[in-house]
This record gives C-alpha cells, structure tokens and sequence, in this order.
C-alpha cells in the first residue's frame, strides 16, 4: 500500500467518525426538535467540519494548522456544504414518497456524505500541494 492509499484510508477513517457527530447531529435536530431537513443538515455539517479540520490536518494531510490551512480547509468546506445540502434534498425529492420518512433520510443523508467525501478529498489534497508546504 503506498502513502496515498494510506492517507486516503485515514481520511476515509476519520470521516466515518465525523460521520457519526454528523448524523447524531442531523437525526437529532430533524427529529427530535423537528427542524427542517437543510437546516439540521448544515449544523451537522458544520459540527462535523471543525472537528474534521484538527485531526486530518495532522494524520492526513500533514499540514500545519494555520491561517492558510485554515482558508484551504473552511473554504472548500462551503463547496462540500453546498454539495450535500444540494444532494440530501434532491435524493429527498426523488424518494419522498418511496419508502419511510426514517429511511429516506438515512438514504439521502448517505447519498449528501459520499458525494462530498471524494470531491473535498482531491481538492483538498490538491489545493494543499499547491499552495502550503508540508510540516
């Protein structure tokens, strides 16, 4: 395995924690406080991101955690937000009257993470390479 494999299987690690803050999040706030499903997805989000910026900065991307980092990271964070807000309600849509309200959530809450998952990845990795050495 080389090192790309092994800081994309971090990343992937990682994010299935980040996942779990993100989910709790979302679940809690739709239905349990019954917040709307875009609202209780961004505060998901959002909670999961600052999280995820302190540990991949250091076991994945290896980067010091500064200003510059910070731009990279948050600013491509909008992009990752935009993404899933716009792939949770249009998978929503499409499934709305498929199956359970429960179950379209947790599908189109699947769909809103991967999406973004590879595209924050490589414009990350690739953003980072261009613009900020390595610690």
């Amino acid at each position: 395995m080389n090192l790309e494999q092994k800081k994309l299987i971090r990343y992937l690690l990682i994010s299935i924690f980040i996942t779990l803050i993100d989910l709790g999040v979302v679940y809690i706030l739709r239905f349990a406080f019954d917040q709307n499903l875009v609202f209780s997805n961004t505060i998901g989000v959002i909670t999961g991101c600052v999280v995820q910026y302190f540990l991949t900065m250091r076991h994945v991307f290896e980067r010091e955690k500064n200003s510059l980092s910070a731009i990279i990271f948050f600013g491509t964070f909008f992009v990752g937000l935009l993404l899933a807000d716009v792939t949770i309600y249009v998978v929503h849509e499409l499934l709305d009257t498929t199956f359970s309200e429960k179950l379209v959530f947790l599908i189109s809450k699947g769909f809103s993470m991967v999406v973004p998952f590879f595209v924050l990845y490589y414009l990350r990795r690739y953003l980072y390479d261009r613009f900020q050495p390595r610690s």
